[in-house]
């Protein structure tokens, strides 16, 4: 054919797609250390994926921004901005912690709740019987 389009027939998922992009997004970093600087600058792209993180249901998806992420912070010259990306996993990290934090309250709220209700309904049915 005439090269337009061909790729694209191939990708059958919106986790294929993704993985195509991560694909993407990693050679163009490690093609040239300033790649990182000017997409990243423009399209924060890497950290959109680490926010996403948690939601990628695609296990090679997780493990290629990882392995992006790592590029960044260990292959990159220290004069990049690849210290963003890094402010970003501390963030989704910190929320993370809240949010399990949030739901294991709420949790052991409603089992108190729920362990009150069942000792009040034992202790009626005791004052019953007797």
């Amino acid at each position: 054919g005439d090269g337009r389009g061909e790729g694209v027939a191939s990708v059958a998922s919106p986790s294929d797609l993704t993985r195509e992009l991560m694909v993407t997004i990693l050679r163009l970093y490690s093609d040239h250390a300033r790649n990182f600087d000017l997409i990243e600058s423009e399209y924060h792209t890497l950290s959109h994926y680490i926010l996403a993180f948690p939601t990628l249901e695609d296990v090679s998806n997780k493990v290629l921004a990882l392995k992006t992420l790592e590029y960044v912070c260990t292959g990159l010259a220290s004069g990049s901005s690849s210290a963003m990306p890094l402010r970003v996993v501390t963030e989704v990290f910190a929320s993370l912690c809240k949010h399990l934090l949030r739901v294991t309250g709420e949790m052991n709220a409603a089992g108190r709740e729920d362990g009150e209700d069942e000792a009040d309904g034992e202790e009626k049915d005791a004052a019953t019987k007797e």
